[in-house]
């Protein structure tokens, strides 16, 4: 396959985008093709069920990787490996790899760079324990390859599809589940609920009793 220069040129730009800073959302991690979405055990950084979004990355997209949230990395870990096409599912395990995992101190999240055909480079900017901005670019993968995000599925709803084309810092991949009102705010409710139960059955026994209205 012949890349001309333009092609070159235009998979190598590295272009500033404003990025709407938002906690409540992941941005996608680079500009691609939404390849799968799974739902999968991560052993490596998370130890939970998770979302697994893989990304297929064209000889004709930017290379360009940037992160979904922000946080400090936690993880770092490159893998050597083959080069099997990317677009192939056995890549994840048998490819080239460079695994990132972010905590922002409320959730985390595991992000992969994984080496193609015709990518035989992955280079990554950043350092564990260093702090990075959503949307900041943190690494890119020279030529055809794919990205995956791993995000705990109990946190998580996705919001691309399969074959959706997806802009690195700009699509929303996911929204955060809101925890302290779907799941905190309830759960804190409970003991006042009882109370308030108890404190209606007490004074309506009380009426009745005494033969009182209630």
């Amino acid at each position: 396959m012949r890349l001309n220069i333009y092609q070159i040129q235009t998979k190598f730009r590295d272009e500033i985008r404003p990025v709407d800073f938002n906690e409540d959302v992941l941005y996608a991690a680079a500009d691609a093709h939404v390849m799968s979405i799974e739902k999968v055990y991560d052993d490596e950084f998370l130890m939970c069920e998770c979302y697994k979004i893989v990304s297929f990355l064209s000889v004709f997209d930017v290379h360009v990787n940037r992160s979904p949230m922000a946080g400090e990395i936690k993880y770092q870990q490159y893998t050597v490996g083959k080069f099997v096409p990317a677009f192939d599912k056995e890549a994840t395990f048998k490819n080239e790899r460079f695994a990132m995992g972010l905590d922002n101190g409320k959730h985390k999240v595991l992000v992969i760079q994984v080496a193609g055909l015709l990518a035989r480079r992955i280079s990554n900017w950043v350092s564990l324990g260093a702090q990075v901005e959503q949307g900041e670019r943190y690494g890119m993968i020279k030529f055809g390859s794919s990205t995956e995000v791993y995000v705990p599925k109990a946190i998580f709803e996705p919001c691309v599809k399969v074959g959706q084309t997806v802009v690195g810092g700009v699509t929303v991949l996911g929204r955060i589940k809101k925890w302290i009102i779907s799941v905190l705010f309830p759960i804190a409710l409970v003991p006042w609920a009882w109370f308030l139960a108890l404190c209606l059955f007490s004074r309506a026994w009380k009426a009745i009793s005494s033969g009182l209205p209630f």
